[in-house]
């Protein structure tokens, strides 16, 4: 497993020649949005701090110690929880999805910039919240998990994002749990709903260069599958990454796992301060990477040359030059009458 520099030529090669070539996909998870205010006076929470209210809120009801819980992966505490909670309209947690999930107002102007202004192919989302889609309302059309889908898009304009665990403002509309794909009996449902979702998933794991944003991969049940799906893996013909971006130290323990997901390049900063410098750094590869595109267009643009006047000793000298810059064409004509 590699480590990219932001810093490197090489690495900032890497992400023009990705750019332009459109093969790089953001896999944003709940690092992305952690934090961040919403409209209700709440935050989002992280994966971690969704597992700790829960694991809560589950104690309170059932009379248990928490320690009985915490060794628990997110995936069970979820499936525990909503067998806890059938009813989630009359227990408080639509409330509390209401509060922490709905209205995110990221307010960051280079998390902006990374969303909005870079022309992504398309984003996916492990988050049920709605920061993305609510970064700039009615520019992003959203795609399901659990539901089958027309590619094309409803507004040809609008920016695409696939939401891998689901929609909450889905599950506080219906109070159906299976709106959310957090437990493993909600991700082998979703299988079966929309095999074209996880098709393209699978596909992407072999074919696109993955950057993972604010991404634990713990209990990540959907992308581990999307990976072993993909018959591909073993066959790439070009240079295709996953990269891993984190502050955080990583074990050779967590490194192993990471590979198990196809990681195979990481880029560490030295702190979560320095996503805002990261986000710049890719709007800055992504605007040279147009710029190449351009200027390539340019190269190939018709020009129309000048004609010649009709005096024949410019154009028999014209002709006669073996200069290679000649931009222009000689004047002459065909007359039957000579013929």
């Amino acid at each position: 497993m590699e480590e990219l520099k932001i810093s490197s030529k090489e690495t900032k090669d890497f992400f023009i020649h990705a750019f332009r070539e459109e093969t790089l996909v953001p896999i944003l998870g709940s690092g992305f949005t952690h934090g961040v205010k919403t409209r209700r006076g709440g935050s989002v929470p992280s994966g971690t701090d969704l597992k700790d209210a829960m694991i809560e809120k589950i104690c309170l009801k059932k009379k248990i110690n928490n320690h009985e819980l915490e060794s628990e992966s997110f995936s069970s505490i979820s499936e525990f929880f909503q067998n806890t909670f059938p009813n989630p309209s009359e227990d408080g947690v639509i409330d509390y999805y209401l509060k922490n999930f709905t209205g995110v107002r990221i307010n960051n102007p280079q998390q902006l910039r990374f969303l909005n202004y870079i022309k992504w192919p398309y984003i996916y989302t492990l988050n049920i919240d709605t920061g993305i889609e609510d970064s700039r309302p009615k520019e992003w059309e959203v795609f399901y998990p659990n539901r089958k889908f027309d590619e094309r898009k409803i507004n040809p304009d609008c920016r695409i994002l696939y939401k891998i665990h689901g929609d909450v403002t889905m599950f506080c509309k219906s109070s159906d749990y299976n709106e959310m794909i957090l437990t493993e009996s909600q991700y082998i449902a979703s299988l079966r709903q929309s095999e074209q979702f996880h098709d393209l998933l699978s596909a992407d794991c072999g074919n696109k260069n993955l950057l993972y944003i604010g991404c634990s991969l713990d209990d990540e049940i959907d992308i581990k599958y999307s990976v072993l799906a993909d018959k591909n893996r073993n066959k790439k013909v070009r240079d295709i990454r996953g990269i891993y971006v984190t502050s955080d130290d990583l074990s050779e323990f967590k490194k192993d796992k990471l590979a198990g997901f196809n990681i195979s390049h990481i880029i560490k900063l030295s702190s979560s301060d320095d996503y805002e410098y990261f986000y710049e750094f890719l709007v800055q590869c992504y605007e040279q990477s147009q710029a190449q595109i351009e200027k390539n267009i340019t190269n190939f643009k018709y020009i129309e040359l000048e004609r010649l006047g009709k005096e024949k000793r410019i154009n028999l000298d014209y002709l006669a030059d073996l200069s290679p810059d000649k931009n222009k064409l000689p004047f002459y004509y065909v007359s039957s009458e000579r013929i």
